[in-house]
């Protein structure tokens, strides 16, 4: 068991090492620093190495925060412009004349 987890392990290494994927690594963490300095209001020269090295350690968080972020947004407008569309008038829950002829298009 513990011999696939080794040999596991030296893939990972092997991979990670290479040049590539630590520039794409250091770009990540880039744009975690840049979210922070962001939402901080900072620029990144500011940024103390504590706060560097919380933003390595949680850095994947951030972008999951962001993404999440961004998928409430697109769900929001969708939503608003939906509800717009349909105008429901509030004496019943017909669709507007406009959204009626939409459809026979």
């Amino acid at each position: 068991m513990f011999t696939g987890i080794l040999e596991t392990m030296d893939r990972l290494d092997v991979l990670f090492a290479e040049p590539t994927i630590a520039r794409l690594h250091d770009e990540f963490h880039a744009y975690a620093e840049g979210s922070l300095t962001f939402y901080r209001a900072v620029e990144r020269s500011a940024l103390s190495e504590e706060t560097r090295a919380f933003a390595s350690a949680v850095g994947g968080s951030i972008g999951l925060d962001a993404l999440q972020g961004l998928d409430r947004l697109t769900r929001l407008m969708i939503q608003t412009v939906f509800q717009r569309q349909l105008q429901v008038p509030s004496w019943g829950t017909t669709p507007s004349k406009s959204l009626q002829d939409s459809r026979c298009v």
